[in-house]
């Protein structure tokens, strides 16, 4: 039996793991996919890569201060541009926003979860899909997604730590028929808004060709392209994806939808379709032939971000055993999803530690600096 489990190897859970492991608790992670670092994601490409969920983190924040300063110190991250800018909808222009250092990650934004999960014990390619008490702690019971039939169908531990969208929490929780009546109406409460991701790749000798444009309107682009699209129907944010590598093999573009546009086109199957008339809105504003790549993905994520938050940084129960929930979906940051996934995630190890009576929990600064360094 494991000290705790925590489901969900994002931001959040990453974090909450990685302070009760250096504390001296038992943890493993279970994890659905085969990656960690939730929308902290990189997708690899034929000889290149790109983000597809978090662009680029700032500096700002109680704890992504410090966890910048980290990364920055581990070369996990470098500075990628001090400007960025805003679609002015009503003036069909670009607007500068305030200067402010934005840092990415080279190797792909996935490196920070990778570096959050080392030397941690984490079960990939496991969905937990039920939920029952033993003799002194919890049952989780896992499936395969994958058909992986050589791990264990079970894991036991005295505290479990839920680290995954409130949908996909509450639907965990209720395989415990009549329990958790509060901490559910309270995961209820918590909306949120989905995107469509669009990774837009352009031939090679299109390179120096986006790398001139500087400036603004049709046939322009500032580089590196960082643009919100606060009031626009289809898009949120793009960026040139290929400016973050060293040595870009070719130029990407990365498209975020807007919320209106995902929820009218959640359901749909081909997500094709989808792909093109966001490059087509983006082509409508630039003129710079980017509706017509040489490759295209596109991803559709649910969960994007959390809308409507509640204002705790977790939830906790200790009937029958110490549970406890966290993510992007708590706290009072929804516009910083790291910087909530930190917070959330550090609360409930210490929430966690608070209902195991651990006597004192590492300060998560320490946790981070003490990662790859043998103890």
């Amino acid at each position: 039996m494991f000290d705790v489990v925590v489901v969900g190897a994002g931001i959040a859970g990453l974090t909450c793991a990685r302070q009760l492991a250096h504390s001296g608790y038992r943890v493993a992670l279970v994890e659905k996919s085969r990656g960690v670092g939730g929308r902290a994601a990189t997708r690899r490409l034929p000889g290149n890569r790109a983000d597809l969920g978090v662009p680029y983190l700032k500096d700002r924040g109680r704890l992504l201060s410090g966890f910048v300063g980290v990364l920055r110190d581990r070369q996990i991250l470098r500075g990628w541009s001090d400007r960025a800018y805003f679609w002015d909808v009503e003036r069909s222009c670009l607007t500068p926003q305030p200067a402010e250092p934005l840092y990415i990650a080279p190797d792909g934004m996935s490196a920070i979860g990778k570096f959050l999960a080392t030397d941690l014990e984490i079960w990939f390619d496991r969905r937990a899909c039920t939920l029952t008490p033993c003799e002194g702690g919890w049952t989780l019971g896992l499936d395969a997604p994958r058909n992986r039939a050589d791990f264990p169908f079970e894991i036991t531990a005295r505290a479990l730590v839920i680290a995954i969208p409130a949908p996909q929490a509450i639907a965990l929780l209720e395989t415990q028929a009549g329990a958790f009546p509060q901490m559910l109406d309270n995961l209820k409460a918590i909306e949120y808004d989905p995107c469509f991701t669009v990774i837009a790749a352009y031939p090679p000798s299109q390179q120096s060709r986006f790398e001139r444009y500087d400036g603004g309107g049709t046939g322009t682009l500032p580089l590196p392209g960082a643009i919100d699209f606060p009031h626009h129907r289809d898009l949120r944010w793009m960026g040139n994806d290929s400016s973050k590598r060293a040595n870009p093999s070719q130029p990407v573009f990365v498209l975020h939808s807007s919320p209106g546009f995902a929820r009218k086109h959640l359901e749909e199957n081909d997500l094709e379709p989808i792909g093109k008339q966001l490059l087509r809105s983006v082509e409508a504003l630039f003129g710079l032939g980017l509706d017509t790549p040489q490759l295209m993905q596109v991803h559709r994520w649910r969960y994007a971000f959390a809308r409507s938050p509640l204002s705790q940084d977790c939830l906790g129960t200790s009937d029958p055993f110490p549970l406890v929930c966290c993510g992007d979906g708590f706290g009072n940051a929804p516009t910083q999803p790291v910087e909530t996934a930190l917070r959330s995630g550090a609360s409930a190890a210490s929430l966690t530690n608070d209902r195991l009576f651990q006597d004192s929990l590492a300060p998560i600064g320490e946790c981070w600096q003490a990662i790859g360094i043998s103890r």
